[in-house]
């Protein structure tokens, strides 16, 4: 069975390659559009403010009475804003997403509380994984360590602050007192949630992969070849504070084509189609030891079992011993519904505002919406030109 699947995987693996390239995506159509990507911008910016409203609300009024509804309502509320997100990866720049694992896994990642170890190649890593946890019904519940600068991004921050995300200033013994708080109050966390943490500490580049051998060898490590060292001291203190409280652990291995630039942040905005490929493996939480030495040389071994899948990935095109999930779907319709919601929104209200001023030729308002327009090509080609200046490697040149 095993063997059949992997054939049928790599020839699906090439025919879908071949289609994506011939179909377009809204992005691609429309992406050459500075005003129209502008506009989407603003609705973006405009709905999460409705948004942080409503947490906001929610923080004074829900949070000393309830918690545990407070929780849940902000785990609906986001989804009406971040699902916008997943229409710009699925809808707009048409990434793909292939899941594979076991049955088990498929099952414990629609239902568990847990911790998510996972490989961070790309600076769109964490939407990907946002798509991995809508298709599995826990996008509510999505959860990570970040770092602390994090928390103060407009509007998008402010939201992960309301979902109690783990912020962390990088000082092990500030981080150590502010993470036992953030964990005593995940333990009143009922739903079913993912803590991801990407362990290697930072995204993967040509220069910290070194840095990162470097370190193995003066400590007499054998480093890996497709993942940096994991910095085990937060994961440690996650198993050590809420392994009883959770379910499941599982170490999570996100694939790209080895011979094409990892995509990031401009290629959802080009609308440039990607397939990504995503092993997930679960243990339970009690398996993992909880003593200082073996927590960390599980981590160690988790990332060491990333390694050997990206190896093999890259050489055979695909996951050994392992199924593609068939429930899981993307491209649903709520993500489009709720764009469309806020566009539609955000346009009459915008048209209600402004209108009878730029018609009546009233120079402040038609300054305002010309300096929007200037605003948001300023932004659209600065990060043009930082994507082009990193010069994004593939994942082969990261070895």
């Amino acid at each position: 069975h095993t063997h059949r699947h992997t054939d049928s995987h790599t020839q699906t693996h090439g025919t879908a390659h071949t289609a994506t390239k011939k179909a377009m995506t809204l992005g691609e159509h429309l992406g050459r559009s500075s005003f129209l990507l502008s506009y989407m911008a603003f609705c973006f910016l405009t709905s999460g403010l409705v948004i942080n409203a409503l947490q906001l609300v929610s923080l004074v009024l829900v949070w000393p009475v309830s918690r545990a509804l407070y929780r849940r309502l902000n785990s609906w509320l986001v989804q009406f804003y971040w699902t916008e997100l997943i229409f710009l990866a699925e809808w707009w720049a048409g990434f793909r997403l292939r899941v594979f694992g076991d049955v088990e896994t498929f099952r414990r990642l629609r239902q568990d509380r847990a911790v998510l170890l996972c490989n961070h190649v790309s600076d769109v890593d964490w939407l990907l994984g946002w798509q991995v946890a809508y298709g599995y019904d826990v996008l509510g519940g999505a959860k990570c360590m970040a770092k602390k600068i994090l928390a103060f991004v407009p509007v998008l921050g402010w939201t992960w602050w309301f979902l109690e995300y783990v912020f962390l200033t990088r000082n092990w013994e500030s981080d150590r007192k502010y993470m036992k708080q953030s964990f005593q109050r995940l333990r009143e966390f009922r739903l079913p949630y993912w803590m991801v943490i990407w362990a290697e500490g930072t995204r993967q580049t040509p220069e910290k992969k070194a840095d990162s051998d470097e370190f193995c060898r003066k400590k007499g490590i054998e480093p890996m070849k497709n993942v940096m060292h994991p910095r085990t001291k937060g994961f440690r203190l996650v198993i050590q504070e809420m392994g009883n409280e959770l379910d499941s652990l599982f170490v999570g291995t996100m694939a790209f084509h080895p011979s094409r630039p990892v995509p990031g942040v401009l290629d959802l905005l080009r609308g440039q189609v990607e397939e990504i490929f995503v092993h997930i493996q679960s243990f339970k939480a009690s398996s993992v030891p909880r003593t200082d030495d073996a927590c960390d040389q599980w981590c160690v071994d988790a990332y060491r079992r990333i390694d050997e899948r990206l190896e093999q990935f890259n050489t055979t095109g695909c996951f050994k011993d392992a199924v593609e999930d068939p429930d899981f779907k993307q491209q649903k319709v709520f993500p489009l519904v709720v764009m469309l919601f806020w566009v539609t929104l955000v346009t009459v209200g915008f048209a209600w505002t402004f209108l009878p001023g730029v018609l009546a030729g009233d120079v402040k308002t038609i300054s305002f919406l010309i300096a929007i327009v200037i605003l948001g090509e300023v932004f659209l080609r600065t990060l043009a030109w930082f994507a082009q200046k990193r010069k994004k490697p593939t994942q082969k040149a990261e070895q």
